[in-house]
């Protein structure tokens, strides 16, 4: 992708999915398209320039535990690493794509939680052991695979879109707020409240919270919702006010979606460190934040095919869609 030579096609397909994962109505407005071209080229450039950025893929490989320090940071034990890779095996995203199952190896990026937590310890003071210590400890949960594909270029393809539909749930979530505002009465059923319930309990865009209900599954529940809203006459919220959402979002993508990074220095135990810890962990994570305070490390991986079939052959009856 060259920055300054956007496609136009490409900028015109982003702006028709910006308006479907919205307000359809929009396309009601005169000159809409033209309104909205530059900020989704302000978008599509922030969004390339934050997956090109995010850190090369790493062997995400059960033989290979212990020489990497990541995958001993984040999992404690290898069948940690196992689990992950079965419940991968467990998605839509990847059952339903045929070309995924005789992939080998897959790439995706891992998305990780970091959770903070002040607990009382002991710690060796000189010649003293001191107990009653305020310590903090670092713990990773809920690992999972986003953008899985049969190469990097196509894993980082996905996950532009779905940094992309991540931006469409914020400008629907404008809407919505907008709408809510302007309610006749309270409780009154709301298509796009519906839609936008039906986004946060998949994993639309970057799967932040919920869980794999598959993209195709979410998008007929959408399409039904689409019929609704074409069909409902009192939003209660004017055209120009939908439209604004969007070019509110789509023009400052950097306030709702950035990269950054942070250097973590953890011993065995998992507790943080003021500086570098001699045999433990001393790591510089790459994260991704949103504006609504969600801050998640993630890691391009490589996924041999030999972990996969290792972690199912060990539990053959976990490798099935529940």
């Amino acid at each position: 992708h060259r920055l300054d030579e956007l496609n136009p096609t490409l900028t015109d397909m982003a702006l028709e999915r910006a308006i479907d994962g919205t307000d359809p109505r929009i396309r009601a407005l005169d000159h809409y398209r033209e309104r909205l071209r530059g900020p989704i080229d302000t978008t599509i450039r922030h969004i390339v320039q934050l997956i090109s950025a995010l850190p090369e893929p790493i062997p995400f490989d059960l033989e290979r535990f212990s020489e990497l320090p990541f995958l001993r940071a984040v999992f404690v034990t290898p069948r940690d690493l196992e689990q992950c890779l079965i419940r991968l095996t467990q998605t839509h995203d990847y059952q339903d794509d045929p070309s995924l199952l005789m992939t080998s190896p897959l790439y995706g990026l891992m998305i990780v939680a970091m959770e903070d937590r002040r607990i009382f310890g002991m710690e060796v003071v000189g010649d003293h052991l001191q107990r009653d210590v305020i310590q903090q400890t670092v713990n990773f949960k809920d690992p999972a695979f986003l953008g899985l594909g049969a190469s990097e270029e196509e894993s980082r393809r996905k996950l532009r879109i779905c940094a992309f539909d991540y931006l469409v749930e914020q400008a629907l979530t404008c809407q919505t707020r907008l709408r809510m505002d302007s309610m006749p009465r309270r409780g009154a059923r709301c298509p796009l409240t519906e839609k936008l319930s039906v986004m946060q309990q998949g994993y639309w865009g970057l799967g932040f919270s919920g869980s794999d209900h598959g993209k195709g599954y979410l998008e007929e529940d959408i399409q039904r919702i689409q019929s609704a809203i074409r069909t409902t006459g009192h939003l209660s919220l004017p055209l120009e006010e939908s439209l604004e959402c969007l070019i509110e979002v789509f023009s400052r993508p950097e306030d709702y979606l950035i990269a950054d990074s942070v250097n973590l220095h953890l011993d065995l135990r998992g507790i943080r460190q003021p500086g570098p810890v001699k045999g433990g962990f001393n790591l510089e994570f790459s994260l991704l934040k949103t504006s609504e305070g969600i801050s998640r490390i993630v890691q391009f991986g490589q996924i041999p095919r030999t972990s996969i079939r290792a972690a199912l052959d060990r539990n053959p009856h976990l490798g099935t869609l529940d």
